[in-house]
């Protein structure tokens, strides 16, 4: 998932175990560094600019959690006033490739 970088996730976390009927089993926050751009500020100090997303890689105890995502073609949840796009962990799988629309560009 792709979320907001400072969002909390623990009521993400519980919605999506609501919504799947499922456990959590583990769940891993991954947060890229600040990105260094060339120019520099007044003082002379490299500009890093903060990511505005961080993924979010949940794993269920139960196969239901997948086919609730599959069959009812829940790849998205507004949260306040921000979209998490949500993907299959697998990246080889068909539908993986449908809904990230970075897919095609990062593999050619």
């Amino acid at each position: 998932m792709d979320i907001p970088f400072n969002y909390d996730t623990s009521m993400l976390l519980k919605h999506l175990v609501t919504k799947t009927g499922s456990n959590i089993i583990e769940h891993k926050e991954i947060k890229k560094s600040p990105r260094k751009i060339p120019n520099r500020n007044r003082q002379g100090r490299p500009i890093f600019i903060k990511p505005a997303y961080k993924q979010l890689i949940v794993r269920f105890d139960q196969q239901s959690a997948f086919d609730y995502f599959m069959q009812e073609n829940y790849w998205s949840l507004e949260i306040e006033n921000f979209v998490v796009r949500i993907l299959l962990g697998n990246q080889d799988n068909p539908e993986y490739k449908k809904q990230d629309p970075g897919y095609l560009q990062n593999r050619s």
